[in-house]
C-alpha cells in the first residue's frame, strides 16, 4: 500500500466518524426535544396522526423515541469504536517507528552480535506489520552494499571470508525472507560477494546482475530465476546448486566448480565457463548459445535439447555426456572429447569436429551435413572391439 492510498484511507476513516457523530448528535436532538412528536406524526402520515387518540399518539411517540435512542447507542458504539481503532493504529505505528529506530542503531554498532541483532529485529517487525517489507528491504540491501564495499575496500591482502552466521549471511537471509512481500525482486545487482559462504542459501527469484560471487562457496544454494547476467562466477563453488531458469547471460563462471548443479532451462548465452566443471550437471533445454566452453569438463553431463550454436567447445570432456536432441549448429568441437557421448538425432549442421574423438560415440539419425572431419576417425564399425560409431 503507498502513501497516497494510506492518507486517503486516514481521511476516509476521519470523516466517517464526523459524519457518525453528526447522526448521533442529531438523534438526541430528536430525542430529548419535542421534534419526536413532529416525527411520529411524519411517519405515520397527517390524515392517520389526527384520527389517533391522544394515548395512541403517545405510546407511538414512545415506541419512536425507544427505538431512536437504540439506534442512538449503537451509533455512539460505532463512533466509539472508530476512534479507538484510530488510536491504537496511531499506537501501533509509534511502536513500529520507535522498534524501526532501535533496529537502526543496531545495525550501525561496531560489534557484529548487535548487528545481527539489528536484522532479526527488522525481520520481526516485518512480521508484526507486513507493510514494512519494503523500507526494511530497502535498509538491509543498503546495509548489505555499505558493508561489502567497506569490507572489500579493506581487504588489500586477500583475507576476506565470511562465515556462515556473520551479519553479512544474516542480512541476504532476511532479504530472502522478505521477498515474497515485495513488488519487486530485491536489487542485489552490482555487490561485492566474493568469497562468502553460502552454502544452500536461498538466493532464488533476486536481481543479482553483475555481482562478484567469485570464489564464494554456493554449494547446493537455490539461483531458481535469479537474475544474473554479467554476474562473476570465477573459481566459485556452486556444485549440487539449482539454477533452474536462472538468467546467466555473459556471466563469468570460469574455473567455478558446477558438478551436479541443475541448469534446467537455463540461459547462458555467450557465458564464459572456461575450464569449469560440469560434470554430471544437468543442462536439459538450457539456451548455451555463444557460450565459451573452451576446455570445460562436461563428463557425463545432461545436454539434452539443449541450445549449443556457435558454441565454443575446443576441447571440451564430453566423454559419456548425453547429448540427444541437442543443437550444436556451427558448435566448435575441435579436439573435443566425445567418447561414448549420445549424439541422437543431434544437430551437427556445420560443426567444426576436426581432430575431435567420437571414440564409441553414438550418432544415430545426427544431422552432420557440412560438419568437418577432419581428422576424426571413422573407422569403427558395429561390433569392433572399442565402440560404435553410427550416423546417419
Amino acid at each position: 500500500m503507498n502513501a497516497s492510498t494510506r492518507r486517503i484511507r486516514r481521511i476516509a476513516g476521519v470523516a466517517g466518524a464526523a459524519v457518525a457523530g453528526a447522526a448521533v448528535i442529531a438523534l438526541l436532538t430528536i430525542v430529548l426535544t419535542s421534534h419526536i412528536t413532529w416525527l411520529a406524526q411524519h411517519i405515520h402520515g397527517s390524515s392517520d396522526w389526527r384520527a389517533m387518540t391522544p394515548a395512541d399518539r403517545a405510546s407511538a411517540a414512545g415506541q419512536l423515541r425507544t427505538a431512536l435512542v437504540q439506534l442512538t447507542a449503537v451509533l455512539g458504539a460505532g463512533v466509539a469504536l472508530l476512534f479507538t481503532a484510530r488510536n491504537y493504529a496511531l499506537s501501533r505505528r509509534g511502536q513500529v517507528t520507535e522498534r524501526f529506530t532501535k533496529a537502526l542503531e543496531r545495525l550501525g554498532d561496531d560489534a557484529q552480535y548487535v548487528r545481527i541483532g539489528g536484522i532479526i529485529a527488522l525481520e520481526q517487525i516485518v512480521q508484526d506489520a507486513p507493510e514494512q517489507a519494503e523500507p526494511a528491504a530497502r535498509v538491509l540491501i543498503g546495509f548489505l552494499r555499505e558493508r561489502t564495499s567497506a569490507d572489500a575496500d579493506d581487504d588489500q591482502e586477500g583475507a576476506r571470508e565470511f562465515a556462515r552466521g556473520s551479519d553479512l549471511h544474516h542480512a541476504l537471509t532476511a532479504v530472502g525472507h522478505l521477498k515474497g512481500l515485495l513488488a519487486e525482486k530485491p536489487d542485489l545487482s552490482n555487490m561485492n560477494l566474493s568469497r562468502i559462504d553460502l552454502d544452500r542459501q536461498d538466493l532464488s527469484g533476486l536481481n543479482l546482475t553483475t555481482a562478484d560471487f567469485s570464489r564464494s562457496s554456493l554449494i547446493g544454494a537455490d539461483l531458481r530465476g535469479s537474475r544474473l547476467e554479467e554476474t562473476d562466477f570465477t573459481d566459485a563453488c556452486l556444485a549440487e546448486a539449482n539454477c533452474q531458469n536462472a538468467e546467466l547471460r555473459y556471466a563469468n563462471l570460469s574455473e567455478a566448480n558446477l558438478h551436479g548443479a541443475d541448469l534446467t532451462q537455463a540461459h547462458l548465452n555467450n557465458a564464459r565457463l572456461y575450464g569449469a566443471d560440469l560434470h554430471g550437471t544437468v543442462l536439459r533445454h538450457a539456451d548455451l548459445t555463444g557460450a565459451k566452453l573452451h576446455g570445460t569438463n562436461l563428463h557425463g553431463a545432461d545436454l539434452r535439447e539443449a541450445n549449443l550454436r556457435e558454441a565454443d567447445l575446443h576441447g571440451a570432456d564430453l566423454h559419456g555426456a548425453d547429448l540427444r536432441e541437442a543443437d550444436l549448429h556451427g558448435a566448435d568441437l575441435t579436439e573435443a572429447n566425445l567418447h561414448g557421448a549420445d549424439l541422437t538425432e543431434a544437430n551437427l549442421h556445420g560443426a567444426d569436429l576436426t581432430e575431435a574423438n567420437l571414440h564409441g560415440a553414438n550418432l544415430t539419425e545426427a544431422n552432420l551435413h557440412g560438419a568437418d572431419l577432419h581428422g576424426v576417425d571413422l573407422t569403427l564399425r558395429v561390433g569392433q572391439p572399442g565402440g560404435v560409431v553410427r550416423w546417419r
